[in-house]
């Protein structure tokens, strides 16, 4: 499994569209061979600052997804709606345990 993490500071005049452009995203990745799924958190001390956790089943899934025109979306959304954002691609391996309450 790759994870791929996507944290964004966004511009607070642009924070609407920014969200707007991840949801919309992600209805389109959702169909990409090897997305297993994603997670959007805001951070509790600013709500402008979010993370982005998406999981893929192969490098090549990413690679595939990375050179897709939905990425290159993602990537005119960082440099136009966030004050700073960074990519970070990890394997991941399976989850040791998930706690839910």
């Amino acid at each position: 499994m790759i994870v791929v993490t996507v944290k964004m500071n966004a511009r607070p005049a642009k924070r609407q569209e920014l969200l707007q452009t991840i949801r919309e995203l992600t209805e389109v990745k959702c169909k990409e061979k090897g997305f297993i799924g994603s997670h959007l958190y805001m951070d509790a001390e600013n709500k402008n600052v979010f993370t982005l956790i998406e999981e893929w089943k192969t490098r090549a899934d990413v690679d595939s997804y990375t050179r897709s025109d939905y990425f290159s979306v993602l990537r005119g959304a960082m440099k136009l709606l966030t004050e700073s954002s960074e990519i970070e691609f990890s394997m991941g391996g399976k989850p040791y345990e998930n706690t839910y309450c």
